[in-house]
């Protein structure tokens, strides 16, 4: 009989036990079954009135949007359409619709709540006509130059433009009668404005005489319509209604001011009666809860000398797992549910073993590593299988970060070298750019004022040689130039460049364009192509290559161009000592030159005074001779 028990199910056991409890609780529940339906029969009722109640809020609200504003709007005068109006007639069909779907209600008919709702239903129509009405009278009285009023207008600027001298001061009169009773509503302004236009005819025909009739006639004409928009405007207004208790906006009132107090007294019966049924309906399910308590009590007490084996077992499997080590294979006794949750604990156990083993794989690395196929649905599988892939992903990325640095750091030795020339320089980065990221062509351009100066290639073909020189801002690297950021083209014409190969031509798949910039300064950019689409890590690594490169290149230019100036300077020193070192030497000789020319001179000097000196004393004799002969 025991053995028989235990491999009862354990539905069927309760359900033995719960019979006779679930034979004595069916009153009670098809009781409280029926006091819920009806309250929630009493709340759908009350929120159908509530609806009702705000839809008549929004009838209000709509209705005095329409009439103190929107009917004068562009769009209501031309159209006849606006959306205040719109969403009142809305509103006016869902409180009807509101109005007989409560009438249908049940609940409504057992509480002799259907007169109220007769009453609601036949204002809410007699609202209807009286609004249809009202907004005909608004469109037919139109606003400014629309309707009467704008009739109104056309003939007093018809009257204005007129060539008939008349009196302008009683002219601003009757506009300022106009303008009070469309301001204050008052009827007197009617009178006054008939009073006035009399007095300008009569100011009129005073002066028949002195002017012309044609012109007096049209404009008495002009008047006579003015009058008449005028006066048919001011029975317009008083069918609509001068103010709030007047007309049909009179009407509209009364109908609400009926209306609000009718809603107002269905929600508070409903919420009365649903009151009460809900307070009689706690206390019945209170009861009904506290007796199912008791029942339940009694039951957990005559089976749990029954059950308390089984579930001791798997409590102290539980504990023993809880507090961080494997408990031992529970043993199965009895094919019940209990039965079942020992095989789905030893399966857990089994699942978590497998986990434990595999996350330990991962943590030395092994992240690579499926996880087995039978377990692989399992919540805290996928939770490693997550994990891993966050560890790939993690280890991806660092790879990727290491991957970046190392280039950073062969780069950077690159640029270290500045003794051997920018030229060099250039050729060795960029060649080691082009196989580091995976590139198949590149060109090194530096700037020079306006135009870029291919320094450096990698695998251009010969053509590509023909122009060396680029204009800032001409083609994608003079942009790349001007915009200071990286360009990078998924689709390159045709003949932008090819890349030869053993096996011919072909377009590249992807080109980049780098800026060479320092401090906002650029010197020169850098061009890459390549079949393959560059990685993003390699886009971000030529972006921080970039200022590395660019401070190099300006301090390498900056000393090249200090070195070049030096040596110049030095040339022209040198060129000044020669040419001081040829003008002393011309200094000198032109020294010896005039010591040479001096002694000469004076030379000349005594040889010409020795000769003066022969030739006196030869002149002496011959005059001693001629003296002795004349005596």
């Amino acid at each position: 009989m025991k053995s028989l028990f235990l491999n009862l199910k354990i539905k069927w056991k309760l359900l033995i036990a719960f019979a006779s409890i679930l034979l004595l609780s069916l009153v009670l529940v098809l009781t409280g079954y029926y006091t819920v339906y009806k309250i929630m029969d009493y709340k759908t009722v009350l929120a159908d009135v509530n609806a009702l109640k705000k839809s008549v809020l929004e009838l209000k609200v709509n209705a005095g949007q329409f009439l103190n504003e929107d009917f004068k709007s562009k769009e209501y005068q031309t159209t006849g359409s606006i959306a205040s109006l719109d969403a009142h007639a809305v509103v006016l069909l869902r409180l009807q619709q509101e109005v007989v779907a409560l009438e249908k209600n049940t609940t409504i008919q057992d509480y002799s709540l259907k007169k109220s709702l007769t009453a609601a239903q036949k204002l809410i129509n007699i609202y209807s006509e009286t609004f249809l009405t009202l907004e005909k009278k608004v469109k037919e009285r139109g606003f400014k130059d629309y309707g009467v009023e704008g009739q109104l207008r056309a003939a007093i600027h018809a009257v204005e433009a007129s060539e008939y001298e008349y009196n302008k001061a009683l002219m601003l009169m009757l506009r300022r009668h106009e303008k009070d009773f469309f301001l204050r509503k008052d009827i007197k302004y009617q009178g006054k404005f008939n009073d006035a236009i009399t007095e300008l005819k009569e100011n009129i025909y005073a002066n028949a005489l002195e002017q012309d009739a044609g012109l007096r006639r049209d404009i008495v004409n002009s008047i006579n319509s003015y009058q008449e928009k005028f006066n048919y405007i001011v029975q317009l207004e008083q069918a609509i209604g001068l103010t709030q208790a007047t007309g049909y906006r009179g009407i509209l009132n009364v109908r609400m001011h009926h209306l609000e107090p009718l809603i107002d007294a269905l929600t508070s019966n409903i919420q009365a009666e649903s009151e009460m049924m809900m307070y009689r309906s706690s206390i019945l399910m209170a009861l009904l809860f506290v007796f199912q308590i008791l029942i339940g009590f009694v039951l957990i007490l005559f089976y749990s000398k029954i059950l308390s084996n089984t579930i001791n077992e798997i409590k102290q499997a539980m504990e023993v797992l809880a507090a961080g080590r494997f408990p031992k294979k529970l043993i199965i006794r009895s094919k019940d549910e209990l039965a079942k949750t020992k095989i789905a604990m030893n399966n857990m156990v089994a699942r978590m073993k497998f986990a434990v083993a595999f996350a330990k794989e991962i943590g030395e690395g092994e992240l690579n590593k499926a996880y087995a196929e039978e377990f692989e649905n399992d919540v805290l599988a996928k939770a490693i299988v997550s994990m891993q892939k966050h560890l790939q992903e993690a280890d991806e990325k660092q790879r990727w970060v290491n991957w970046k640095n190392k280039g950073m750091a062969q780069f950077n030795e690159i640029l270290k070298s500045t003794d051997i020339g920018v030229d060099m320089l250039c050729d060795g980065l960029l060649s080691a750019v082009v196989k580091y990221i995976g590139a198949n062509q590149g060109a090194l351009y530096t700037l020079k004022g306006d135009v870029l100066t291919r320094v450096s290639t990698y695998a251009y073909e010969r053509k590509k040689h023909i122009t060396e020189k680029i204009k800032n801002g001409e083609g994608l690297l003079g942009q790349c130039i001007l915009e200071k950021d990286i360009i990078l083209i998924n689709q390159l014409p045709d003949q932008y460049t090819h890349i030869t190969s053993g096996l011919g031509k072909r377009t590249p798949n992807q080109l980049i364009l780098v800026p060479l910039q320092y401090n906002e300064q650029v010197i020169g950019a850098l061009e890459l192509a390549s079949f393959e689409n560059f990685h993003k890590e390699a886009i971000d690594l030529l972006e921080q290559l970039s200022g590395a490169c660019a401070a190099v290149l300006l301090a390498m230019i900056s000393a090249s161009s200090t070195e070049k100036l030096l040596m110049e300077m030095q040339e022209q020193k040198a060129m000044l000592a020669e040419k001081e070192e040829t003008l002393m030497q011309n200094i000198e000789e032109f020294t010896a030159t005039e010591e040479d020319l001096k002694r000469q001179n004076e030379y000349l000097q005594s040889a010409n005074k020795t000769l003066q000196e022969k030739l006196l004393k030869n002149k002496q004799p011959k005059k001693e001779e001629e003296l002795a002969a004349s005596w």
